[in-house]
């Protein structure tokens, strides 16, 4: 029923990575395969930005966190 959790993303900005990520809400386990991968395959985090996320699911919150980043 709306925001009933959060995804917090930690980035290294010298390297335009990310290094950490955090997913907390009822379903947050949802988007930690993804985010793991992109944290450990150091995914360029304009990478994730240009990428397309299935809709309607909880992978859209990256793109808002992401938009967190700027």
């Amino acid at each position: 029923t709306g925001n009933e959790g959060f995804i917090q993303l930690v980035a290294d900005r010298d390297r335009g990575v990310l290094v950490g990520a955090t997913s907390m809400g009822p379903n947050g386990g949802e988007v930690l395969g993804l985010l793991t991968l992109a944290v450990h395959a150091r995914t360029p985090i304009e990478e994730l930005r240009s990428m397309i996320y299935a809709y309607p699911t909880f992978h859209r919150g990256i793109e808002d966190a992401l938009r967190g980043l700027a």
